[in-house]
């Protein structure tokens, strides 16, 4: 296939269906109909049409069926016309039956050509465009990777300035929240991630909780994968900080998580009801970086964060095109 490819030229006023490529075929005929006269003493039966065959299949190979197979009629024509005995007549096949099976012989040849060109002519094309695409996948994958080696480099760093007391324990959870996030996303192919799926894989540790302490609400909307990252990361570090210090610390606690749109509008809301009382940490660390900052500056939108008697509460609030899939967006404006 390489060697193919070596020879093949994708010449964009010869591809096929255009004037050009039936352009090349009429002159690849005139060439090599020249060409035939001008070595004409010398050949003889079935050679007498060897000039035609590099033309067929160089007009095939370059532009495609339709231009070689336009070559090969005018080939035929030429050499009904020009070249077998009596010249510039049709009536060859009636005068002498000879010349009928040689041309029937060059039919045959010509066409095996034309199909087998052609055939390895789409071969080829399959094989440059598998190629693209396969550049174009590493490219990707090597640019989320670097996104990703870069965001648990973050991680870790911000993780382990609080001390190395527990880093293993919250990197590591820190991590499967991210791992999580990504399942999602591979799952749907980085189309986006579902954002009622995207809360509930990020409360897997509390799962039986959901329902009778943990409400979730708010219709069908899909993330796209920056904001599925950026927000997924936020509820586990919220859930996080609430199963630690918050209403999920206690028996009677409760969290209600709700998301909707208002015109082109997205908000996003934690409330914890019912726990302990809750204060602002003196200790700005990753957690608090993620809460307030990286879904803030992911979706371009605003983090209102208040410590309320009643419990913590957190609202993101930004541009629904920032945050949601294409087609997301278009169902809204319909």
């Amino acid at each position: 296939m390489e060697k193919l490819i070596s020879i093949y030229f994708d010449i964009p006023a010869w591809r096929p269906g255009t004037v050009g490529a039936y352009s090349l075929a009429f002159v690849s005929f005139v060439l090599a109909m020249a060409l035939r006269f001008a070595i004409d003493p010398y050949l003889m039966g079935g050679v007498q049409f060897i000039t035609f065959y590099p033309a067929i299949i160089v007009t095939t190979l370059l532009s495609g069926f339709g231009a070689g197979l336009f070559c090969a009629a005018l080939s035929l024509a030429g050499s009904m016309y020009f070249l077998l005995q009596p010249h510039w007549s049709f009536y060859i096949l009636v005068e002498d039956p000879g010349n009928a099976v040689l041309l029937l012989l060059f039919i045959v040849i010509i066409l095996s050509n034309v199909i087998l060109i052609t055939g390895l002519r789409y071969s080829v094309e399959r094989f440059k465009e598998h190629e693209e695409k396969e550049h174009l996948l590493m490219r990707e994958i090597n640019h989320r990777a670097k996104n990703m080696l870069s965001l648990v480099h973050a991680i870790a760093r911000q993780t382990a300035a609080r001390g190395p007391e527990d880093f293993v324990e919250r990197f590591t959870n820190r991590v499967q929240a991210l791992a999580a996030n990504q399942d999602l996303l591979v799952r749907n192919e980085w189309r986006g991630v579902d954002m009622d799926d995207l809360v509930r894989a990020q409360l897997a540790h509390f799962a039986d909780l959901v329902g009778p302490r943990i409400m979730i609400h708010g219709p069908k909307l899909r993330l796209n994968a920056a904001a599925a990252q950026a927000i997924g990361l936020a509820i586990h570090e919220l859930a996080t900080n609430a199963g630690k210090y918050g209403a999920l610390s206690s028996e009677r606690g409760r969290v209600d998580i709700g998301w909707g749109t208002v015109g082109d509008t997205l908000t996003m809301s934690w409330a914890e009801r019912d726990g302990p009382p809750v204060s602002p940490s003196e200790r700005r660390g990753f957690g608090t970086m993620v809460i307030e900052g990286m879904a803030k500056q992911t979706v371009d939108g605003a983090v209102d964060l208040d410590y309320a008697p009643s419990g913590l509460n957190w609202r993101l609030t930004c541009p629904a095109a920032n945050a949601l899939e294409r087609r997301e967006r278009e169902q809204m404006k319909q």
